[in-house]
């Protein structure tokens, strides 16, 4: 999933752990669980033990500790490479104008994926997208020498909530008063 995920997306972090073999990945919203007068308006999912793991862990990631591995997406160049291997093989399906238009339409923005394919083709990228992302994975693991049949995958229980509560200022700048100026008298 992280391979496949789109480029610039923030949301969500994936990184395996060498201390304790596992895959894990942190969301932007768990950043908001370890300041250290936490919100009461933040409901964590994670238990206390859960929640020291994950501040370790953010921890070694800031101090660039060797043990905690980035897990990266796959960059635009990538994303192109396999969809133009995909097309060259199923190259009777396309023009040369619409070969080169889904190849430069893909920007990594959104899922990996091509939507424009005809209904008879989806299955056969499904397939072949797996394929080369499980080969990708594949290579990240053996480079950093991760054996993913004895690594397991840290919580699942995901789902922080954010109560916002707009209606009572928390400071007292924004009950101030603002002398409002017309636009020609601020030059």
């Amino acid at each position: 999933m992280a391979f496949e995920e789109p480029v610039e997306r923030i949301n969500e972090t994936y990184y395996f752990d060498k201390l304790y073999n596992q895959f894990f990945s942190i969301f932007i919203t768990d950043y908001f669980l370890l300041a250290e007068e936490p919100d009461t308006n933040i409901q964590s999912p994670y238990s206390d033990k859960d929640l020291r793991l994950l501040k370790d862990r953010i921890n070694r990631i800031e101090l660039k500790d060797g043990t905690v591995i980035y897990i990266p997406r796959l960059n635009v160049e990538e994303r192109k490479q396999i969809i133009k291997e995909f097309l060259e093989l199923n190259s009777l399906s396309f023009d040369n104008d619409n070969f080169r238009l889904l190849i430069d339409n893909e920007t990594g923005r959104n899922q990996f994926d091509i939507n424009e394919l005809s209904n008879e083709l989806k299955p056969e990228w499904k397939i072949y997208k797996a394929t080369k992302i499980l080969e990708k994975a594949e290579t990240f693991c053996n480079l950093n020498r991760i054996d993913i049949e004895s690594a397991s995958l840290w919580t699942d229980a995901k789902v922080t909530t954010i109560s916002l509560d707009l209606t009572e200022p928390k400071s007292q700048t924004v009950d101030k008063k603002i002398d409002k100026k017309v636009w020609w008298k601020f030059w």
